[in-house]
């Protein structure tokens, strides 16, 4: 059997350029084809190949010096992909106690991504007072990346339980990567273009289990345990070469306890991690830069930053009601991560440097709710809301070189509140109608700087008809048109303002409206 699907996207984006007189310097166009083929050999094995093509080729001009959806960049940048990947995967069902799945996958990519640094043109300042006061310089990095992965699972049957009621998993996982890096960009201490060469490997080999048991004939409990090898080698065109390698751990223990035929409760502890890493390129930046030698040893001292672990634990309610009319989902946790890494900024004026440290530790807890009501034949509801209190402790960052703790803050791009909730009503003979609202909370826009977001709320429409063969839809988001921020920065750009530190925001998607049409066949 066989499928295939291509996907072309483009746009000319929401971001008009004054000073080129553009309104595509920050376009999506991005092509996408897939194909599977799977292969029933006997009746015990079935084998999957799958491949897969990207090519996009956008543009990057999406921050203005006047805050607004309007730029003055004279060499808007670039965000470019692409990537060529391959898949085989088997199932095979030959032995009456396991079944065995393997799968093999890799992939290359050559990836780009530069912008204009000054976000203007040479003359902003032209007879004004900030006249002298501007730079010109675009910055590039050029990645190759390749990747391979292996997996093989080994997972029981009914015949294959152990003692007859324990069901079990095991398997094995190696992953490798590698990744080299060019990065072109103009040097201010030589003041002359310049260069950067870096190069990233990783290997990950795992092991992996887990048992499941029936305690009672409501009751299940699950056990499962991963441990994996972590090793990699970073060098680059500095001198800079570490190898980093870890022993990790992971696991998890839950319950599941089945009230009746639709509610189960479910509690689990678990334990994850995220392997550490290099700063290498922040090193190497710090210098081209020309910040001064304590900044420079301050990232020295994070050249490798650690792994960071986490402990969840969680509590939860999964039902279904009013003849499976009502579906819910309640869930209550709290995680308590140890080294957590979290990416901080240094800059001076309009030169900066980003790099990941850790935190001695944080916390996160919250609430999450799902439920979906089919009210009656015609109206569908439906309601997510969560809840979320975060917290970073011993987190140093250096600021105008002076060192100064976070500690107590909440962590970035976690808002206190996010919700999406609305309905569909069904007018009959295929018409149909959707409102929907959602939202969330301020939130800190990096962990270096105290510079937040507004809260928000967004309202999205449609009206629609579905046959057969046939789907029409006419739609709108955002139809307030509300102005909101996604991501935030805080430093000194603007030659007119002489480079003082402000906020600078990118916006989020404006109103829009569209439609679409789908034929089956």
């Amino acid at each position: 059997m066989g499928r295939l699907g291509v996907q072309q996207k483009r746009s000319d984006g929401y971001i008009d350029n004054d000073f080129l007189d553009r309104d595509n310097s920050n376009n999506i166009d991005e092509l996408s084809a897939r194909g599977k083929l799977r292969w029933l050999a006997s009746d015990e094995l079935s084998v999957d190949f799958t491949g897969f093509y990207v090519d996009i080729d956008n543009g990057y001009d999406a921050f203005s010096l006047d805050n607004s959806r309007h730029t003055l960049s004279d060499q808007p940048g670039h965000d470019r992909q692409e990537t060529a990947a391959f898949a085989l995967s088997s199932t095979w069902t030959g032995h009456r106690a396991f079944i065995l799945k393997t799968i093999a996958s890799w992939s290359d990519s050559n990836l780009e991504y530069g912008y204009d640094e000054d976000w203007s043109y040479s003359g902003l300042c032209a007879g004004t007072a900030c006249d002298g006061w501007e730079y010109a310089s675009t910055d590039n990095y050029s990645r190759e990346r390749e990747a391979s992965r292996f997996e093989m699972r080994l997972t029981s049957t009914e015949f294959g339980q152990l003692a007859g009621h324990t069901d079990w998993v095991a398997g094995v996982y190696y992953d490798q990567k590698d990744e080299d890096l060019t990065r072109t960009f103009f040097d201010w201490v030589l003041y002359s273009p310049a260069e950067f060469d870096s190069r990233y490997e990783t290997e990950n080999l795992a092991l992996y289990g887990q048992l499941s048991r029936p305690l009672s004939e409501r009751l299940t409990l699950t056990v499962g345990g991963r441990w994996e090898r972590f090793e990699a080698d970073y060098k680059d065109s500095r001198a800079v070469q570490v190898s980093p390698d870890e022993d990790l751990w992971g696991g998890q223990i839950s319950l599941e306890y089945s009230l009746d035929d639709n509610t189960l409760f479910y509690g689990l502890v678990s334990r994850g991690y995220k392997a550490g890493g290099v700063n290498g390129e922040a090193v190497g930046r710090a210098a081209s830069n020309g910040f001064s030698p304590s900044v420079i040893t301050f990232l020295n001292e994070r050249l490798e930053f650690d792994t960071e672990t986490l402990l969840n634990y969680e509590i939860g309610l999964k039902g279904s009601y009013l003849d499976d009319s009502l579906q819910l989902r309640v869930a209550a946790f709290f995680m308590d991560r140890d080294e957590m890494q979290l990416k901080g900024w240094y800059n001076e004026g309009p030169t900066f440097v980003d790099y990941i440290d850790n935190a001695a530790s944080g916390e996160n807890r919250g609430l999450e709710f799902e439920a979906l009501w089919q009210l009656s034949p015609r109206l569908a509801l439906f309601a997510n809301l969560a809840w979320l209190d975060t917290e970073v402790d011993n987190f140093i960052v250096n600021v105008d070189d002076v060192l100064v703790d976070k500690s107590g803050r909440e962590q970035a791009h976690a808002p206190s509140y996010q919700f999406n909730i609305g309905g569909r009503y069904d007018f009959g003979d295929g018409f149909y109608a959707r409102l929907e609202a959602e939202g969330k909370d301020a939130f800190y826009f990096s962990d270096s700087h105290d510079q937040q977001s507004d809260s928000y709320e967004l309202f999205n429409a449609s009206v629609g008809y579905q046959s057969l063969h046939w789907d029409f839809t006419l739609w709108a988001r955002n139809l307030t048109d509300e102005d909101y921020a996604t991501r935030g920065f805080y430093f000194g750009n603007d030659p007119r303002k002489f480079y003082v530190d402000e906020e600078y925001v990118q916006r989020g998607e404006p109103r829009v409206f569209g439609a679409n049409a789908t034929y089956r066949f």
